[in-house]
């Protein structure tokens, strides 16, 4: 049971932090449970220089736009093969 103002990772919207690697650069991001990787990905897409097309991983597999982030995730951007950043 919570009491109180003990954190409870398991509600939707409790903050969450996502480490996003582009390349050479990796940073943590703050985030909330239940947020998509799309809408991360949409905040910080300048910040990190994410191209558009970019291939989205986590653990080496390909993950959807739709991909619901979970706290200490990390996830890598890979380019497009021949794209320059």
């Amino acid at each position: 049971m919570n009491e109180g103002n003990e954190r409870n990772d398991g509600e939707c919207g409790a903050p969450i932090t996502v480490t996003v690697a582009n390349g050479a650069n990796e940073q943590e991001f703050e985030a909330h449970k239940g947020e998509s990787v799309a809408t991360l990905l949409g905040r910080i897409r300048e910040t990190m220089n994410i191209p558009d097309g970019a291939r989205i991983l986590q653990s080496g597999n390909v993950i959807g736009d739709a991909t619901l982030l979970t706290h200490n995730m990390r996830i890598e951007i890979q380019r497009q093969a021949g794209v320059k950043g």
